[in-house]
């Protein structure tokens, strides 16, 4: 079952941009301390929530006109 929120899990580390570069996704992968990727593109809706070891635990469900960050987990969140 997916959780939708503002807060940040704890083993959610990273993301991969999903920007269109030249109509194809960046698929280039920042910490979660970086907010723009270099393509570009700033942090958006249907970026992957990737783990330290870059698998995917979800992705950002929606991005607010005040930059507020919703993201949908998909995976259970370690204990």
């Amino acid at each position: 079952m997916s959780k939708i929120t503002t807060e940040i899990r704890k083993d959610h580390k990273k993301w991969k941009c999903n920007g269109n570069v030249d109509n194809k996704p960046c698929g280039k992968i920042h910490e979660m301390g970086v907010v723009y990727c270099e393509c570009g593109n700033r942090r958006q809706t249907n970026d992957e929530a990737l783990a330290a070891d870059e698998s995917t635990i979800g992705q950002m469900y929606k991005l607010e006109e005040d930059m507020t960050e919703h993201w949908e987990y998909t995976s259970p969140e370690p204990l």
